[in-house]
């Protein structure tokens, strides 16, 4: 399972029109794929590469400098049945993001679970 870019990206924008909060969704590469600053796009974050690579549940980024390609700010592991699917990338006081972080969070591998959900179901019905 993974974070589709397309998905991504209308999470991002939707989340954008309610929220002041820069954002980034990343790939289990640590590839930004989706962001409220359409600069990072593509670019590499070493703070999300290392959220998939050491099995973090969150990463908090103080300095431009602590991870190549990062901002200061708050990162949280995305996952579907246990199964990492990317990272959530905020900025703000971490007191004050955390509860959007959750929503964001959860909203996102909802959305990738039923995404899979409706793909296994599309194949089952193929193959009847």
């Amino acid at each position: 399972m993974e974070l589709q870019e397309q998905q991504a990206r209308a999470i991002v924008h939707e989340i954008n029109t309610v929220l002041p909060q820069k954002i980034n969704l990343m790939n289990k590469e640590g590839i930004i794929i989706a962001s409220t600053d359409p600069e990072r796009v593509q670019s590499f974050h070493g703070g999300a590469a290392r959220i998939i690579q050491d099995n973090l549940d969150e990463l908090r980024i103080h300095r431009y400098d602590e991870y190549p390609g990062a901002h200061p700010g708050t990162n949280f592991m995305l996952q579907v049945e246990g199964e990492p699917i990317g990272v959530l990338g905020i900025t703000g006081v971490y007191e004050t993001i955390l509860p959007l972080a959750n929503v964001i969070r959860k909203m996102t591998e909802l959305l990738v679970h039923e995404q899979e959900y409706q793909k296994a179901q599309s194949h089952l019905e193929y193959q009847q």
